[in-house]
This record gives C-alpha cells, structure tokens and sequence, in this order.
C-alpha cells in the first residue's frame, strides 16, 4: 500500500497573532533520487543542473550540494528577512522547469524547508495505491503518473509518497561467532553504515541473527565478505568469518561451478521419513525447544574444552567448528556447559523446509572429503617420504593461508611453515593441522589410529581437563 498527500496553499484568513510560533531557518533543501546511477553520474547529470538553476534565485547567498549513489541534494541558504514560503514558491517553479531536461528515471526533487510551527499549507488529498505488484513498482507508477503532474500544479507545495518499503537487504549472521571473539551484532551494523555511509539510509540489528539494511538505491554491487568489522586484539575481523562452505550444505546449497571444496559427499534424500539423513539433528548446533520454528535436536556428539583452546585465537576455524551456544528458541541463545561444546558447523537454523515438529531427516548431506584433506595428504606423504620439501610446505601453507586473514599470513603462515626444519616437527604439524581443518567431520579417530597416537592424545586430554578443574578450584598442580 502506498499513501499519497498532497499538500496547496490554502486559502485561509491570516491571524495577527500566532498562538504557534515558527521558527524559521532560511534553509530550503531539494532531495532527489536516481537509482543505479553512481555518484560522478549523479553529479554531472542532475545535482549540478539543479544546483545551477537554483544558484540565481532572488536572496540565495549560498548553495552546497551532495552527490551519492543513486540519490542527491541541493541546500539553499537565504538571506535574512527572506519571506521563506515565497523562496519555497520560487524554488518549487524552477524545479518544475528543469525537471524535463533531467534524466529519465530521476524522482521527481522534493522541496524541504526549515520552518516549523504554523503554516498556510494544508493537506488538499489523499490517496491510497493497492495493488498486486511489489512495493518499489507501485511507488514507481505512482511517482510517474501521479507525484510528477501533481507537482508540477502551481499552488502544490509538495506531494509525498510514504507507507512502502525502500529497497532492503536482510542478513543473517552467526552470533556465535561474534560473541567468541567479543564481538556484538551493533559491530555489524556499525561497519555497515560506516562503509557506504550515503548510499544507505541505515541498518538495524533484528533479534540475534538478522540484520536490516534500507538502501537508497536498488543495487549496490560490493564483496560483502570483505567489508571490515572490527579490530580485536591485533585482528581485523571481516563481515565473511561468519559463516560459509558448511553453511551451502546446511542450506541445501548446489554448487553446479566445478568450485565446490566438498570433492565427495553422503547425498541425503530429498524425501520424508527418515531418508534425509540425521546431520543437523545428532551433530551441530543444539536447538532445544519446538517453537523455534525449525524443530528441535538430539545432539549426540561434542567438542572437548581442551580443542578449543588448542587454537590461535587468530585462527578463523575455531569460530566456524566450536559453536559456545545452543539455542532455547530460534533467536535466544544460551551459554553451552564446557563439557557440551557443541559443533558449529551444522546448523539446522539455517535449513529450508525444517517446521516446529521436524526433528531428524533434515536433508544436509555429509562431506567425507574436502580439498584442503588433499592438500594435507599430500604434504604428509611428501614428508615421510623426502622431508619437509618445499611441495609439502606449500601444500601445507594452502590450507593455513585459509585460516588466518591476510594480514596475519607473515606470521602464521610463512613463519609458521618455514620454521618447520625436520621430518618429526613437519609430522607434528600435519597431526595438529588436521585436527583443527576438520574438527567435528569424525576423521580425527582414524587419523590418531593410523598414527599410533589414540591413546597417547586420549590420555593428554584427560590430563588436561583435569589440571583444567583444579586450576579453576585454585589447587596447586604441582602438587599430586
């Protein structure tokens, strides 16, 4: 539904006494949008037109104007003692003068001035548009056959359009991760209105996954991924470490590009019953109450306290694999016990088709071999069989450079590597990089198996969730 208004001087007796005083401003700005259009475009071919016609006005002692993607301004400042509703008049004329030489698709400029208390403006009509179209068409239709002749009436101070929804993006985004590296959903929406400033009219944070971003223009073409967020503890974290490759599989995402890392996969059953397989459901993110919407879990497999610690803080898998909260309802979150970390990269939260009695057989397929599982095989076979050779470092290097943002690759990953000088201390690295590159996909049995090193690991980390608890009870650990 869009509202239209039309507002005419009317023709009403002047008082001699306002019981609502104005205050005036001698400012009248002129707005105007042209979507698609960049900012340079948007300069040359209507804010310097409109700047230019306006710029000789009777009082005008000066102009500022504005160009962004896809919208404008030009502000007039008037001399004092301008009778400011006769400037708007002078301005309202020019306006419908020029605006056939402007180009098509530019919105009709609407006129603001600052005055506020009584006025000899009144509201003439008021229509009411429905219609089964999108909101954005029928503020179009109405901008072009209704808002442009109506203005162009004289006496019509103004005709505005409200009631449909601007252009809008809606984000999710993965609170968990936020949270780990102290960062909040307000981080998000600040680096959003700070990156495109004037080409949105803002962003507001919608519960604790979605985010609501009102645009000024239709399109605006950027990587979001890399739209910086926030610098924490030496990091600069971007807005595309919050979530991916394991998010396509739990959005039944097909990949038909031949750039899929997932390189052999269960494929679950696109039916009813229990045919879809139970990925969402045993393993991934606990949801625990039915009115979630998405139905609940029955989480049978999770994460050691000891894992998570086991990461450089820096490292971007920790957030993707451990997930610290398991939700009560879809968007209320709860703190997970440290001996119920759950795994984070399934999440039937983001799952099409789940309703509030689904449980099992969600349809996530389950991945047994991703690329970078090649890229370590093969570093650890080219040790064992000629050393740490600069093949297997490289191969190596392939996955970390991964896990660490750009800026910290100097040090996590070619210092990282190249440090490693022996046939052992390559091994020992391929052991803890494996761990960490696929926690939670249930290769890391097999991989201690065919080490010899199950029990040796199985035993560490008892030890030291144990020096974990009496730590944490302030007992002496060199004490037996």
């Amino acid at each position: 539904m869009v509202v239209l208004m039309v507002v005419g001087a009317a023709l009403l007796p002047k008082l001699n006494i306002q019981y609502s005083p104005r205050s005036v401003n001698n400012n009248v700005s002129v707005w105007f949008s042209y979507n698609g259009a960049s900012s340079r475009v948007v300069e040359q071919e209507v804010t310097s037109i409109i700047e230019g016609a306006l710029n000789s006005l009777e009082g005008v002692i000066n102009v500022s104007a504005n160009s962004y993607q896809g919208s404008g301004n030009v502000t007039l400042t008037f001399k004092k003692g301008t009778k400011m509703e006769a400037a708007r008049y002078s301005v309202a004329t020019q306006i419908r003068q020029i605006y056939d030489k402007l180009p098509e698709g530019v919105s009709y400029p609407a006129i603001n001035s600052s005055i506020s208390g009584n006025s000899n403006s009144m509201t003439l009509l008021s229509y009411t548009i429905n219609a089964d179209m999108p909101a954005d068409r029928i503020v179009k239709y109405a901008q072009d056959l209704i808002v442009t002749p109506l203005s162009r009436i004289e006496g019509v101070e103004s005709v505005r359009t409200s009631g449909a929804r601007p252009f809008e993006w809606l984000l999710t985004f993965d609170p968990n991760s936020l949270r780990a590296v102290g960062l909040a959903p307000a981080d998000l929406s600040a680096a959003f209105n700070d990156y495109y400033r004037n080409s949105i009219v803002g962003s507001s944070v919608i519960g604790d996954r979605l985010m609501l971003i009102k645009l000024r223009t239709e399109d605006l073409n950027v990587d979001l991924e890399r739209i910086p967020v926030k610098k924490v503890n030496g990091r600069l974290f971007y807005l595309g470490d919050f979530a991916k490759v394991f998010r396509d599989q739990c959005e039944l995402t097909i990949d038909n590009t031949g750039g899929s890392e997932v390189l052999y996969e269960v494929a679950m059953g696109s039916g009813a019953s229990n045919s879809r397989g139970d990925v969402g459901w045993a393993i991934g993110v606990p949801v625990t109450n039915a009115s979630s919407g998405k139905g609940t879990t029955t989480i049978q497999t999770c994460l050691s306290p000891t894992y998570y610690f086991s990461f450089d803080p820096r490292d971007i898998r920790r957030d993707a694999t451990c997930a610290v909260v398991q939700y009560e309802t879809e968007l209320l979150p709860k703190l997970s016990g440290p001996r119920e970390l759950p795994i984070g990269k399934w999440n039937r939260l983001w799952t099409p088709g789940l309703t509030t009695g689904s449980a099992k057989s969600t349809g996530i397929n389950w991945p047994l071999m991703r690329y970078p599982d090649v890229l370590l095989m093969f570093a650890e076979a080219e040790n064992e069989v000629n050393g740490p050779t600069q093949a297997a470092k490289d191969a190596l290097k392939a996955v970390r450079s991964r896990a660490f943002q750009p800026t910290d690759h100097t040090a996590m990953v070619h210092a990282y590597v190249d440090a490693l000088g022996s046939k052992d201390d390559f091994r020992n690295a391929i052991v803890d990089e494996r761990a960490w590159e696929f926690g939670g996909e249930c290769l890391r049995k097999w991989d201690l198996v065919r080490w010899n090193l199950y029990a040796e690991k199985i035993d560490k980390v008892k030890r030291t969730i144990w020096e974990m608890g009496r730590a944490a009870r302030g007992i002496d650990l060199d004490l037996p």
